[in-house]
């Protein structure tokens, strides 16, 4: 029950976070990998196929400012029978640092896979729901 309530304090101090300075974005999905909580927004709280574009920040774990982590490339995937579908995004740093703009082309709705790397060599995984 701990674990759990730590879990819900965790997601509304992201979202809440997430929503600050951002305008209208609103919080998709947040990960923690290393020492940075990674949170994926958008001006809906939702990801569609076809093209768009979200915004993926990265929040120091311990005070969660906004940090830059330089470079950062984003690659989806989406595991399907015979031949899984790969999705290369274009990643640009924002007018914040530490907040990148992400625009892709999802062919087709279900959970992709991102595959981030940042900071030069560091990379983490995360589910991604399109609609």
């Amino acid at each position: 029950m701990k674990t759990f309530l730590k879990y819900i304090a965790f997601t509304l101090l992201i979202a809440s976070f997430g929503a600050c300075g951002n305008g209208n974005l609103k919080t998709v999905a947040t990960q923690t990998s290393d020492n940075y909580n990674i949170v994926i927004l958008s001006a809906n709280g939702s990801v569609t196929h076809g093209s768009g574009k979200f915004y993926l920040e990265f929040h120091n774990a311990k005070d969660n400012q906004l940090v830059d982590v330089g470079k950062v490339e984003v690659n989806a995937t989406m595991q399907m029978p015979g031949m899984p579908m790969v999705n290369d995004a274009d990643v640009r740093p924002a007018e914040t640092p530490g907040r990148y703009s992400v625009q892709y082309n999802f062919s087709m709705g279900g959970t992709w896979t991102l595959n981030i790397k940042y900071d030069t060599d560091k990379t983490f995984s995360m589910s991604l729901m399109v609609n």
